[in-house]
């Protein structure tokens, strides 16, 4: 990705989380309430090196978070195909 898509792909994260609710140490979740014009502002002049680390936080904590429901999601799988498994446990 070139640093102009970059600077658009955290321009989105400014807005909101893409999991919905944001983690407690999400360091987007300060500038969610700013005005759009502020975040464009914030996602064009951060510096580069700066905005690599914030997108890495972002694809780390990401990837942790679709893990996690990836595995909650193969516990139930593996639930419903336990013959004592309890439909009404849902």
């Amino acid at each position: 990705m070139d640093i102009k898509d970059l600077r658009h792909w955290m321009f989105g994260l400014l807005i909101d989380c893409p999991m919905g609710k944001a983690s407690d140490d999400c360091p987007f979740s300060k500038y969610r309430g700013e005005p759009a014009t502020r975040k464009l502002d914030i996602a064009y002049e951060i510096p580069e090196k700066e905005l690599k680390r914030l997108l890495a936080h972002h694809r780390e904590c990401l990837k942790k978070r679709e893990s996690s429901i990836l595995e909650m999601q193969d516990t139930i799988v593996h639930s419903k195909n336990n013959p004592s498994f309890n439909n009404s446990s849902l």
